[in-house]
């Protein structure tokens, strides 16, 4: 699908400021936030897109370089200060003047010249301290706004908060993530449907790439660089796509990947044969990780605890690993999650949060620790579940070598594993089915709309079987 520019509108950002100002009012003094410098290579004139910093552009829709929003939180009153590129900029690209920046419903807008004075009239009203995100440069934010060293800058809690409003998100931020996922769905099934033996992964990445410009709308059109592995390359999580590896006819495709819509994020994962049928073996294994998913995507709704969806896909994929004579030697499942024998096969976590950012802020509320056990101490987030959170639930099974090599060495492990079987699937890579889930009153809904039954996927690569190439 594609979806008109006109779709957006800037009074999405005026909700995130109300919103975001009840978890940072307490804080008083003021926030300053400062958009991301161009980045450009040394010596040369080349400069990389600009990806907003998320922040940023969380509370101003701004996609401008080296500008400012200043937040008075005591009064409530905000200005945007943008930095315009001098008039014979505009021989080589396109230039907004000020008065077009009337587009972000901000009323307080002006001329980075402008930006020391104005501070100087915030900063006589006493409102202390000045808050920056826990990355930004006190040096630097000091130096361009002209604050005295007498005035206390703190970095302690801006971002932590600011993260606190983002993990929830407002009716408007879900309508744009929609908008995200449907372009990221058909890109998805535009590519699978035409997946053949005999492709290399980078081949089939270009399919993905072209929908994804196709099909796309605005703003930055990859939510994070995608991952094509086939094969054994499929046993890494993060593997990126190489074209020495021509597909051969029992080849899976493990394809994670995420468009984005005025930088709000998709991030959607599947696996599928490339010869358009699953051998017996790669349904089984499969099947595992689809009940693990579904299992856990029932559990969704508020007051659920996150984690609690990683132990139900454990227990679901330590079974079927049982079953496939895989670990021996345990009279249940919980003994085999246990022994810590489950996360050999399933070492990351179910998920993660999802919105300006793919692996979205707000994992770890203050005073949450991390579970220091394999598998769990990698989970992402330890929330409760509330209404308007947007969380991935994306559980895998991988037959990693290192992984496995690792286990049949420990003196306590090697006694649960069944060497023989485990190396027999060396050559399998992985598995790996994520959705995206929003968090209702009542309970969730999905908004990933890419088949991810057995038969729905081989039905989708049969139906493109005659697609001539692109």
């Amino acid at each position: 699908m594609s979806i008109g520019p006109d779709l957006m509108n800037y009074s999405v950002f005026q909700g995130n400021r109300e919103h975001a100002l009840t978890f940072i009012k307490h804080l008083g003094g003021v926030a300053i936030f400062r958009s991301f410098p161009p980045v450009s290579r040394p010596g040369t004139d080349f400069e990389s897109p600009l990806r907003q910093e998320s922040n940023f552009y969380y509370l101003t829709g701004c996609e401008d370089e080296d500008a400012y929003f200043v937040w008075d939180i005591v009064d409530n009153v905000y200005h945007v200060f943008f930095t315009i590129p001098p008039e014979d900029a505009k021989t080589w690209m396109k230039v907004e003047d000020l008065p077009e920046k009337k587009k972000f419903g901000i009323t307080n807008f002006h001329d980075i010249s402008e930006l020391k004075p104005i501070i100087q009239t915030i900063l006589a009203k006493k409102h202390h301290p000045i808050h920056i995100l826990d990355f930004q440069c006190e040096k630097q934010v000091r130096e361009e706004c002209g604050i005295p060293q007498d005035v206390p800058i703190s970095n302690a809690d801006l971002s932590y908060f600011m993260g606190e409003a983002r993990v929830i998100k407002t009716p408007a931020e879900i309508e744009l993530m929609k908008v995200a996922s449907a372009e990221n769905a058909t890109c998805f099934i535009e590519t699978i449907k035409r997946a053949k033996v005999g492709m290399t992964e980078t081949d089939l990445q270009a399919y993905w790439q072209y929908f994804a410009y196709k099909h796309g709308t605005r703003g930055f059109h990859y939510a994070f660089y995608p991952i094509f592995s086939f094969d054994k390359n499929a046993s890494f999580l993060h593997h990126y796509a190489e074209d020495n590896q021509p597909s051969k006819e029992d080849t899976m495709c493990l394809l994670d990947a995420g468009t984005s819509y005025r930088l709000y994020s998709a991030d959607v994962t599947r696996t599928f044969p490339l010869s358009g049928k699953f051998t017996d073996r790669q349904k089984r294994i499969y099947n595992y990780v689809l009940e693990a998913q579904e299992s856990a995507i029932k559990m969704v709704k508020p007051e659920v605890n996150y984690e609690d969806l990683h132990w139900q896909a454990m227990r679901v994929i330590g079974n079927g690993l049982i079953k496939e004579g895989i670990i021996v030697n345990v009279k249940d499942v919980d003994e085999a999650i246990e022994k810590d024998l489950v996360s050999v096969f399933f070492s990351h976590g179910i998920g993660h949060h999802l919105g300006l950012d793919t692996h979205d802020v707000g994992g770890y509320p203050r005073g949450v620790e991390r579970i220091q056990k394999p598998g769990f101490a990698r989970l992402r987030t330890r929330r409760v579940l509330k209404e308007g959170m947007i969380v991935t639930v994306e559980p895998g099974c991988y037959f990693n070598e290192l992984l496995i090599e690792t286990a049949l060495a420990d003196p306590v492990k090697k006694n649960h594993l069944n060497a023989e079987v485990c190396r027999s699937f060396y050559d399998f890579g992985g598995v790996r089915i994520e959705d995206d889930i929003v968090v209702t009153k009542d309970g969730f809904y999905d908004l990933t709309n890419v088949p991810k039954s057995v038969e729905d996927v081989e039905a989708l690569i049969a139906s493109g079987k005659d697609l001539p190439r692109i």
